[in-house]
């Protein structure tokens, strides 16, 4: 199971750094940067790297195969009818 928990704790890095962002959007709004950066890189840029990272991870075709292997049968045909749902949900909007 070491991969699986090496997978989980990329995830969750990389979650970390978008809760994180969006933060300091909430605080300091999108187009705000930190007074230490010289490079002036904006809150919203910061959002759209991270997530866009975060986005790769999943997208990686281990992922879903790591995770899907960690599953029973059941779980698996759970798992599948949960993420129809989200597809199905994000056209929504």
């Amino acid at each position: 199971m070491k991969e699986y928990d090496e997978l989980l704790t990329l995830i969750q890095e990389e979650c970390s750094e978008v809760i994180h962002i969006i933060c300091k959007i909430f605080r300091f709004g999108n187009y705000n940067y930190h007074p230490n950066d010289e490079s002036k890189i904006e809150n919203s840029y910061l959002l759209l790297q991270e997530l866009l990272l975060l986005q790769e991870l999943a997208d990686l075709k281990v992922v879903t195969d790591i995770y899907l292997n960690s599953l029973s049968d059941e779980d698996k045909t759970l798992f599948n009818s949960y993420i129809n749902d989200k597809k199905e949900k994000l056209k929504k909007i």
